[in-house]
């Protein structure tokens, strides 16, 4: 009899631990599907219940994490990948995503320890490898950064901002020609990548190519995004420097609706507008640039100029002074 009632107990015991489990996996797959939908709150919910059930569920606690990154929590996100880490240390995506939780609160060397455990989980990770990159070209290793993109590139020769990024970290380090190559590979794969074209543009406007080529680039930007007010007031410089004033006013006065804070291109509208002799519209614009940045020495030194050419002596004076203290 008492082998009798151990048996029946150790089959309840089984069928109890079966149903618990299965529960688990229920409210873990549910939350998973209410992630994908983004309902975070639910699914932090759903995973929570996961873990009280069965508190050694590793991927619960990944999946908690991932809800409470994209709500904004970082550090509770980290919490969570810890622990799962601590119960499965070869967990690839809970050391990815919490090196992604410590870039978004800055620790650049412990997202990038993450990035590299995660690497040598899965060597064929692209986005690890593009993730360390990054955080290494946020700490200024533009060489570490090159080669990590590079890596990245050699997984997935079609990762294009693999090539972007790489294009940029090349332009930090002065090899403008290769950021030029690496921004036209980007180009090729996706055309409609705003920052290979924008980049490009740069680039070529650093080179000194203030012909076609530059504003074309960031004309195709434009096209692609036309609320970038950064485009219009980089093409309206190349417009400057081609003598073309009038288009030069027209993108600047694009970008500063755009942006209407953007002093420096209240400040080079006024440059164009004293070119077109239009001095009392230049001062109108200094005196704009200058009061958003009351320490905009140049703007009170162009102001200047244009008083005397209305003959308000008094005020250039005013403003050369100020512009003098400024520089000290």
């Amino acid at each position: 009899m008492r082998v009798l009632l151990l048996n029946i107990l150790i089959i309840m015991i089984f069928i109890c631990c079966s149903i618990s489990n299965k529960k688990a996996s229920d409210f873990y797959h549910s939350g998973i599907a209410k992630e994908k939908k983004g309902d975070y709150d639910s699914a932090i919910s759903d995973f929570t219940k996961a873990i009280k059930i069965n508190p050694k569920y590793y991927e619960a606690y990944g999946g908690r994490g991932y809800g409470k990154e994209e709500k904004g929590d970082h550090n509770g996100a980290i919490l969570d990948y810890t622990k799962a880490i601590e119960l499965n240390p070869e967990y690839y995506e809970a050391f990815y995503n919490r090196g992604v939780a410590k870039y978004n609160i800055s620790d650049f060397n412990g997202a990038i320890l993450d990035y590299t455990k995660a690497i040598e989980i899965n060597p064929k990770s692209f986005e690890a490898s593009y993730n360390r990159g990054s955080v290494k070209y946020k700490k200024g290793d533009y060489d570490g950064a090159i080669l990590d993109f590079t890596k990245a590139i050699k997984i997935d020769p079609k990762y294009y901002e693999a090539y972007n990024n790489r294009g940029y970290a090349k332009y930090k380090k002065g090899d403008h020609d290769g950021a030029i190559s690496d921004f036209t590979k980007a180009i090729e794969i996706n055309s409609k990548s705003f920052e290979a074209y924008y980049y490009r543009g740069l680039v070529k406007y650093k080179n000194g190519d203030y012909y076609d080529g530059t504003i074309l680039d960031f004309t195709k930007a434009i096209e692609i995004n036309p609320k970038d007010a950064s485009a219009y007031y980089n093409r309206g410089l190349v417009k400057y420097i081609q003598s073309d004033y009038d288009g030069a006013i027209l993108d600047y006065s694009k970008s500063i609706e755009i942006n209407p804070k953007y002093y420096a291109a209240y400040y080079n509208r006024g440059l164009a507008e004293h070119k077109n002799y239009d001095y009392n519209s230049a001062i109108l614009d200094y005196t704009k640039a200058i009061e958003i940045n009351l320490e905009y020495a140049n703007a009170y030194n162009a102001r200047a100029k244009a008083k005397e050419k209305v003959n308000d002596k008094k005020g250039a004076e005013e403003d050369f002074a100020k512009y003098k203290e400024l520089q000290k």
